[in-house]
């Protein structure tokens, strides 16, 4: 694993830490800006300064999601071995066992790791 690697994967653990965080807060701070405008629905003025913070409460929100795809995104694209964050669906063998559950069967685990390595370019037999 390179430097470059870890770095962005130290980066992407602290920003799967603090985007949550940062969502619930805004979600929470966006609830808060409802309510006061249901409260001061009588007051023109005030109803006009609360639908220019919901507004702006949403965009908030809609940027926080988008940063934390994108970023996601990258490191997908850029590092695709890299390991996955705990709990991430469709994400390594979490999602085989996920599916296994839901599906009340086997999983295809073997097929998987047989398709990865012909992905990664490896020779030989592979061994189920």
């Amino acid at each position: 694993m390179t430097s470059l690697q870890q770095l962005i994967n130290s980066l992407i653990k602290l920003a799967n830490g603090i985007i949550p965080l940062l969502l619930a807060v805004a979600v929470i701070v966006f609830i808060g800006g409802i309510i006061r405008y249901l409260a001061h629905a009588d007051s023109p003025e005030e109803r006009k300064n609360m639908q220019h913070f919901l507004i702006m409460g949403i965009i908030a929100i809609t940027v926080i999601l988008s940063i934390w795809g994108i970023a996601t995104m990258l490191k997908n694209s850029l590092f695709p071995s890299a390991p996955c964050p705990v709990g991430v669906a469709g994400c390594g063998s979490a999602a085989n066992s996920n599916s296994n559950l839901v599906s009340g069967g086997p999983s295809n685990f073997s097929q998987q790791g047989k398709l990865q390595q012909l992905l990664n370019g490896s020779s030989g037999n592979v061994s189920a």
